[in-house]
């Protein structure tokens, strides 16, 4: 009798484990909203739990033409490999790129664009930074102006972005 009692808590625990781990990322992918004009593959995601370290990502990849391409991504990162970035807030132009670091809507937004590929990244910082993730929504993007990419990137609900990661913490 002990033995059964014992295999049903092994498997409820199993069960458990295994919705909290879907949990993670599963929440993450509907944010990663249909961009209008935009061919959109399906959302993947990923958690990982290394020595307290928690990583939880839901990544989405956009096609526009032959040319275009967006890949969005939002998720948790521990706060260490994020905060040089958030920290950095620098602006600087040459003749091959551009790096600004804004606030905007609220949100600390890094954005880095190479010009002659008329590509980069906008980085919108969600929150976090003195705990042990920090949150993190990435839109990477070629082929489109950086005007283009930073609206696009404000397509996406920071904000729900934000409250959904902090739930994950």
């Amino acid at each position: 009798m002990r033995m059964i009692r014992l295999g049903l808590c092994a498997l409820a625990l199993a069960g458990w484990c295994a919705a909290a781990a879907a949990g993670g990322y599963e929440t993450l992918k509907p944010l990663l909203v249909d961009a209008p004009g935009w061919t959109a593959e399906a959302a993947e995601g990923a958690n990982m739990d290394m020595n307290g370290m928690k990583m939880v990502t839901a990544s989405r990849r956009y096609q526009k033409g032959e040319t275009q391409s967006l890949t969005a991504q939002v998720g948790l990162m521990p706060a260490a490999m994020a905060a040089p970035v958030q920290a950095m807030n620098l602006n600087m132009e040459t003749d091959e790129s551009i790096v600004k670091t804004a606030t905007v809507d609220g949100f600390t937004v890094h954005h880095n664009h190479e010009k002659a590929q008329n590509s980069g990244a906008v980085m919108v910082f969600l929150g976090g930074a003195n705990q042990a993730s920090s949150a993190l929504f990435t839109l990477e993007y070629d082929g489109i102006s950086a005007q283009d990419a930073m609206a696009l990137a404000k397509r996406f609900d920071w904000k729900k972005m934000q409250a959904a990661t902090a739930a994950l913490r």
